[in-house]
């Protein structure tokens, strides 16, 4: 009884499954202690060659900033790779396909030849998302499938995945000077060269930029027109026909490699940018130089608490993690119009004003200024206080003795009220100051003074307009 209990228990515990977790393992080319086996940042390899050797079959490796140029593999003949994936692993890159790149090498003395050095191998199953392959090539003698075709890429089957890439500038003796026998999700494949397929073979394209046309879903033709190829910048130009041309499905992430939203305009782009309006580059750069967040996460938040998002900061010219730098505007100062009176007088007298609503008979008039003193030639007065919304008459007068000369009052001078409006400022910026003579919704606002430039610390500008509801803005 008891070997037949044992015996039972024993088949119950070989009968428990065995659970299999994948693994992500990390490469930075610019990491001083790599140590296997590569599972965080703090001892990622320095090749990607290292840590494909290190994974199994579902892992997935992740690839930091970086030129990939170094080492090589060899998987059929002579053929070397920069990078051989003999697993079915996902090999995807984190910081865009401008700042990581696998290089391949030309031939000594040539292109295509011996020591050249192909990009990327394939096996059956594997992906690669989001790099640039440039620079590869192939041997010029050897098996013509295997040894002289595929310059940037080659895969073992057309299971092996390639998207959002960018193909450009590689070359093959025989055939796909970009890709051999693969399946092409959201790639640009463009000045690539071949004998045959310049920049493809016998592969699957969905949403692609190449030529010729494909025949698959979405793919076109038109150049790509790159930032700068020369430089190796591939972000798309505003008038790129990769905009908003790829396919939704192909993406899985909500940013592009430079962090940026992914899907602008409601379709992503076809290769690794997505193009955002050029003063996206501006802010982001801002962002960086303030140590803010590039990818999008920092855009609205109010960093320093003074009621201004970091996008609202970047805009007016102010420091984002400072509350007291910001744009406000303060409380206007208004001098209500007035009267300006003038009447002949001479030193040695002092005269007073009255005013009048009427001249009737008994028109009464209430003293608005005494004890004046006289100026020579003339005085002046100014009367703040006049009724806008009706008549008003004024008189002269002097209580001093010794002959005054007759006085004659001239007729009044209107003085239009003014309203001083100051804001804080910037000298590198130019602002617009708009008005409104309500809040209710809808406010109507109009403009007061346009392309105002700025000074440093605080902008004054001074209006005839009457008191009412202000705002500025830089433009």
């Amino acid at each position: 009884m008891r070997n037949a209990a044992l015996s039972s228990a024993a088949g119950l515990l070989l009968s428990l499954p065995l659970s299999v977790t994948a693994a992500t393992l990390y490469v930075d080319v610019n990491n001083a202690a790599p140590a296997a086996p590569y599972i965080t940042w703090t001892n990622a390899a320095t090749s990607i060659q290292d840590a494909v050797d290190l994974a199994n079959a579902g892992d997935e490796i992740v690839v930091t900033n970086g030129v990939y140029q170094t080492g090589g593999r060899a998987v059929y003949g002579k053929m070397t790779n920069r990078v051989a994936v003999t697993k079915a692993v996902t090999v995807r890159s984190v910081n865009g396909a401008e700042a990581t790149i696998i290089r391949g090498a030309f031939a000594p003395g040539g292109i295509n030849g011996d020591g050249a050095v192909r990009c990327v191998y394939l096996t059956t199953g594997a992906a690669l998302i989001g790099f640039t392959l440039t620079n590869g090539a192939t041997r010029a003698a050897g098996d013509s499938n295997q040894e002289q075709s595929g310059g940037a890429v080659w895969c073992a089957s057309a299971s092996g995945l390639v998207s959002n890439c960018v193909l450009a500038g590689n070359f093959a003796q025989w055939g796909g000077g970009g890709a051999y026998s693969n399946t092409l999700n959201n790639c640009i494949l463009y000045y690539n060269s071949a004998s045959d397929g310049t920049n493809y073979i016998y592969s699957t394209l969905n949403y692609c930029c190449t030529t010729p046309d494909a025949g698959g879903a979405g793919n076109i033709t038109n150049a790509p027109a790159f930032a700068d190829q020369a430089s190796s910048n591939f972000r798309l130009q505003s008038n790129s026909p990769c905009i908003n041309t790829g396919n939704n499905a192909y993406i899985n992430t909500g940013k592009d490699l430079d962090g940026r939203p992914r899907r602008v305009g409601g379709t992503v782009d076809i290769g690794a940018y997505e193009y955002q309006a050029p003063e996206v580059a501006l802010f982001t750069a801002w962002l960086q130089q303030y140590g803010l967040p590039t990818d999008g996460s920092a855009d609205s938040t109010d960093t320093d608490g003074d009621g201004m998002n970091n996008w609202q900061e970047w805009i007016a010219g102010t420091d984002p993690t400072s509350a007291a730098s910001s744009l406000r505007l303060e409380a206007p100062v208004v001098v209500p119009p007035a009267l300006v009176l003038r009447w002949n007088s001479d030193a040695s007298h002092a005269y007073f004003i009255e005013r009048a609503t009427e001249l009737g008979s008994t028109a009464a008039f209430s003293l608005l200024q005494s004890d004046i003193p006289g100026q020579a030639g003339t005085t002046t007065f100014t009367d703040a206080s006049a009724p806008w919304d009706g008549a008003a008459f004024y008189r002269v007068g002097t209580d001093s003795g010794g002959g005054s000369a007759p006085l004659w009052l001239e007729v009044p001078q209107s003085l239009p009220g003014t309203v001083t409006i100051t804001w804080t400022s910037v000298t590198n910026r130019s602002y617009v100051v708009q008005r409104s003579t309500s809040l209710l919704a809808p406010m109507l606002f109009t403009p007061v003074a346009t392309n105002v430039p700025g000074q440093a610390a605080r902008r004054v500008i001074q209006t005839p307009t009457p008191a009412a509801l202000a705002r500025s803005s830089t433009v």
